[in-house]
């Protein structure tokens, strides 16, 4: 019940995300955020929180310098680390999967829990909001102040989809 929202071009970083949380009957914001910088890195989740909660405070986030050690040293840090914490993968379907953005190295990675994939763009959303805040994506293309792009589609993924609330964080990192 979430919706994170990612930019990244040749100025920066951009990330913002809503607070919901939920059970089987009620969703409600939490005091804590759901998009945290670490090291190098901003980081947010979707999907199982408890997975989420445990890459962000637990996982030792690993120094990458390129594009490719995203993939040789980030990734197989991330599957290894996924497969030692007794994680079935297979189980990670719909409401039990999760998916990480990781922003670094001028991209806004998508990582998924599931599979151990690790899929690079400029720009996009995840989450039950994420379609919705794609949509803003496209439609503010043309803005020049990235920070209220991001912010923007949360709030408006936030408005029209029952399972986003915020507050909306945002959180800057350079190029």
């Amino acid at each position: 019940m979430t919706v994170i929202v990612g930019v990244a071009n040749e100025s920066g970083h951009w990330m913002a995300g809503d607070r919901a949380t939920s059970d089987s009957k009620y969703i409600e914001p939490t005091v804590e955020p759901k998009i945290h910088e670490r090291g190098q890195y901003l980081v947010g989740f979707s999907g199982n929180v408890g997975i989420g909660q445990n890459v962000v405070w637990n996982f030792d986030f690993p120094a990458t310098e390129t594009y490719e050690e995203m993939f040789t040293v980030l990734q197989v840090a991330l599957n290894r680390f996924i497969d030692e914490s007794g994680v079935i993968r297979g189980e990670l379907t719909g409401e039990d999967g999760a998916l990480l953005m990781i922003l670094s190295h001028g991209f806004v990675w998508v990582y998924n829990a599931q599979d151990g994939q690790l899929l690079p763009y400029q720009e996009t959303a995840i989450g039950s909001g994420g379609a919705v805040a794609l949509g803003s994506l496209h439609t503010s293309r043309t803005w020049s102040n990235q920070e209220r792009r991001v912010k923007t589609a949360a709030e408006i993924a936030c408005t029209l989809v029952l399972t986003c609330r915020g507050p909306v964080d945002t959180l800057y990192m350079g190029a």
